[in-house]
C-alpha cells in the first residue's frame, strides 16, 4: 500500500523518504521557519511539530502556509499525545498526524486489572474515539501514522503481553484492524526503541504478520533516544540499517541529541549503505545464528595483528599473550564486507550457517576495509555493514581498517558497533531523546555533562529524557533517569522509581554522581 502525505508518497516501490521534527516550541513562529527551511534545503520534506494544545495547532496552521508556498511539497506533520480531540484538530491542519496507540484512548496509568471482558470494553472505547478521527481525516485528506514505542504500551497490553516487542505490534495490530474496517488505508506505521535490537524484533514481526494478512503498510524507522554524536549514529544505523537491508521500511529519522539538521546526512548516509537510493530490496528475508559467541576485535598494528583485549592475533592462529597456541582446531576464516554488502549478505549467512551445521570449528571474522576520509560517513557504512550480521549472530570477530583513522579510534568504534548490536557490553550507555517542543530544560547540556563522566561510570544504562509526556516509559531500557519535570527542572529515577524530584537541570549531575555513588556504581 501507498500513503500520500501532500504530494509525497511513501510505500512500495517509492523512494525511501528522510523525515525529521523541529526542536522549539509550536509557538515560536520565526524559529521553525527558519529550521524548517534548513531541513528542506538539506533533503528532508517531512517535518514533524510537537503539538499538544489547541493554541500549537492554532500557531502551526498560521506559518505552514507560508511554508507551502515557498516549499509546495513540504509535508507538515502534528505529534499528538493523550488527547483524540487534540488531534481531531490537528486533522484540520496538518498533512499527516501521528498518534501513539499507547495514550490515544487508555493510557499506561491505571491500576486495574483487566479481564478478557474488560479488554474488550476498553477496544469499544477505542473505536468509539478512533473511528471519528479517521472519518476527519478522511475528509481532509490528511494521512495518519500510528506510532507505538517501546515503554509507552497501555496498562492493559503491558498486562497482556508484557513491555515486549509483541506488545508493540498487538497495539498497532488493533489500531490497524479498526482502520481497516473503516475502509482508511493511508496509513503509515511505526514501532520505535531505543534498543535497535527490539527496535528491528518489533518490526520484523510486524512485517510477518502483515503479510499473513494480505496487507503491508508503509513503515516509518527510526531508533528512538538513540543520543549524541558517534554512539546515537551507530544504533541507528544498526536498526534502520538492518531492517532496509530485510527489505523493511518506507521512511526513516535518525533521532539524535543534537540540532535536527544534524539528523539528515547521517540519514542520507544509511540508505545509501543499505543500498536503497534508487531501488528498495523486495525480498524480506531474515534468520538468526543460534551459535553465536561473544565477538572479540581485531586490529592491525606493525607486529601484525592484535586481538582486544585478551588476546593477540599472529598469522591467524589464536594465542595467548605468551605466544602459545589456544587451539589449533580453530580455523580463522575472514570474510571480506567491504564490497556491495547488500547482494552479499544473505550468502555470508548461508556461507556461516553451513559451517555451523558441519560442526565446523570455524571462527568467522568480518572485515571491513576503507579509505572514505569523512569519519560520520565511514563510521555510519561501518554500522550498517557490520550490524546488519552482528545483530542475527553472525560473525565471531570484528576487523575495521581505515588508514585516515588511527588505531585506537578504528578499535572503538568496532567495540561501540557490538554493544549496539547487543553482542557485548563495554560501556556504560546513554539513552537520549531527540529533544522537541515539550523539552523544558538544555536536553544537550545535560547529555554533555553526563557524557563528561563516562570514565567513571559502570556499565549501566542512564537516559536523559526532555519530554514530560512520555519520558518515564520511554525510559524503559535504562537503569537511571533524568526526565523533565518543568521549566529548567528535572526528576532523577532509579530503576523506575523517583528519587530526586524537581531538581535545578543544571544540577542534575552532581545529584546523578550522588546517587551513583550511593549505589556503588562508580568505578
Amino acid at each position: 500500500m501507498i500513503a500520500k502525505i501532500r504530494n509525497v508518497l511513501i510505500g512500495e516501490n517509492e523512494c525511501i523518504q528522510i523525515q525529521s521534527m523541529t526542536n522549539f516550541p509550536a509557538l515560536d513562529m520565526d524559529a521553525n521557519l527558519m529550521q524548517c527551511r534548513l531541513l528542506y534545503s538539506m533533503g528532508c520534506k517531512i517535518i514533524r511539530f510537537a503539538t499538544q494544545r489547541a493554541a500549537e495547532i492554532e500557531a502551526v496552521a498560521g506559518y505552514r502556509k507560508l511554508l507551502q508556498l515557498e516549499f509546495p511539497d513540504i509535508c507538515i506533520v502534528a505529534d499528538t499525545h493523550f488527547s483524540p480531540v487534540v488531534a481531531e484538530l490537528a486533522a484540520n491542519v496538518f498533512d499527516k498526524v501521528r498518534i501513539n496507540p499507547g495514550n490515544f484512548v487508555d493510557r499506561n496509568i491505571s491500576t486495574k486489572i483487566y479481564s478478557d471482558d474488560d479488554f474488550a470494553t476498553e477496544r469499544k472505547k477505542i473505536e468509539a474515539q478512533f473511528i471519528p478521527f479517521l472519518k476527519k481525516c478522511e475528509k481532509n485528506n490528511t494521512a495518519i501514522r500510528i506510532g507505538s514505542n517501546h515503554g509507552s504500551l497501555s496498562e492493559r497490553m503491558m498486562q497482556k503481553y508484557g513491555n515486549t516487542a509483541v506488545g508493540m505490534v498487538e497495539s498497532v495490530l488493533e489500531f490497524l484492524e479498526i482502520a481497516e474496517n473503516a475502509h482508511f488505508a493511508n496509513l503509515v506505521i511505526s514501532l520505535k526503541a531505543s534498543s535497535p535490537l527490539m527496535m528491528i524484533e518489533a518490526n520484523r514481526l510486524l512485517m510477518s504478520k502483515m503479510i499473513e494478512n494480505g496487507f503491508i503498510y508503509p513503515l516509518h524507522l527510526g531508533v528512538t533516544e538513540a543520543g549524541s554524536g558517534d554512539e546515537g549514529r551507530i544504533k541507528s544505523a544498526i536498526g534502520i540499517g538492518t531492517l532496509l537491508l530485510d527489505g523493511i521500511g518506507d521512511t526513516i529519522r535518525v533521532s539524535l541529541t543534537e540540532p535536527p539538521e544534524n539528523e539528515i546526512n547521517p540519514a542520507k548516509y544509511i540508505i545509501q549503505a543499505a543500498g536503497v537510493e534508487s531501488e528498495k530490496h523486495q525480498a524480506f528475508v531474515s534468520s538468526k545464528r543460534l551459535t553465536a559467541k561473544i565477538p572479540y576485535v581485531v586490529s592491525r598494528f606493525k607486529n601484525g595483528f592484535e586481538r582486544f583485549p585478551d588476546y593477540y592475533f599472529d598469522q591467524f592462529r589464536l594465542t595467548n599473550q605468551y605466544g602459545q597456541s589456544i587451539s589449533d582446531d580453530i580455523e580463522i576464516v575472514i570474510i571480506d564486507i567491504s564490497m556491495d554488502l547488500p547482494t552479499k549478505i544473505g550468502s555470508i549467512k548461508k556461507q556461516i550457517s553451513d559451517a555451523d551445521e558441519k560442526k565446523n570449528m570455524t571462527d568467522f571474522l568480518l572485515h571491513y576495509r576503507s579509505d572514505e576520509p569523512d569519519w560520520e560517513k565511514f563510521l555510519i557504512y561501518s554500522a550498517v555493514h557490520f550490524g546488519a550480521l552482528f545483530i542475527d549472530g553472525f560473525g565471531d570477530g570484528i576487523w575495521i581498517e581505515n588508514e585516515n583513522f588511527s588505531a585506537n579510534n578504528l578499535v572503538k568504534l568496532s567495540y561501540q558497533i557490538l554493544q549496539a548490536a547487543g553482542r557485548r557490553l563495554s560501556f556504560p550507555e546513554i539513552i537520549s531523546c531527540p529533544g522537541c517542543g515539550r523539552t523544558l530544560f538544555d536536553l544537550e547540556t545535560v547529555v554533555s555533562d553526563v557524557k563528561k563522566h563516562m570514565d567513571i561510570i559502570s556499565n549501566i544504562k542512564i537516559a536523559v529524557m526532555g519530554c514530560i509526556v512520555n519520558g518515564l516509559g520511554e525510559m524503559a531500557d535504562a537503569d537511571y533517569g533524568i526526565v523533565g519535570a518543568g521549566k529548567n527542572r528535572v526528576n532523577i529515577f532509579y530503576q523506575r522509581k523517583m528519587v530526586k524530584q524537581n531538581i535545578l537541570a543544571s544540577q542534575a549531575m552532581d545529584a546523578m554522581l550522588e546517587i551513583l555513588s550511593r549505589n556503588n556504581h562508580l568505578k
